[in-house]
């Protein structure tokens, strides 16, 4: 037996296989109206940090701790009380990368709630 010609371009007369029926889809991103919320929560933190860098430089000012000496040293009898407030501005600091990407797409409650609030 002799065989046809092979194509030199796609055709679809010569695809022996089977039809591909399935269409691909564009998943809809829909923004729930309420969801303003959920970003005011992010943008929130910009005053917060703005707040608690103007606490550490009063507690700077009151406490005689220099620059660039992060932390009060330990002979210095304020000590407790400037690294409280250091340290509370450092874990803001230390949260914003995972959180501020994290807090739009969690829905914060679970998936199957009436309302969920989130654009995944």
């Amino acid at each position: 037996p002799t065989r046809a010609p092979r194509p030199t371009h796609y055709s679809p007369q010569h695809d022996t296989a089977q039809p591909h029926t399935e269409q691909a889809t564009m998943a809809a991103l829909s923004i729930p109206a309420d969801y303003g919320y959920v970003l005011a929560t992010v943008f929130a933190t910009v005053p917060l940090n703005l707040f608690q860098m103007y606490q550490v430089v009063q507690a700077r000012i009151k406490y005689k701790i220099a620059y660039p000496a992060l932390y009060a040293p330990d002979d210095n009898k304020n000590a407790k009380a400037f690294n409280c407030v250091q340290r509370a501005h450092q874990v803001s600091l230390v949260s914003y990368p995972c959180c501020w990407p994290a807090t739009p797409c969690n829905p914060g409650v679970p998936q199957n709630q009436q309302h969920p609030t989130s654009i995944l």
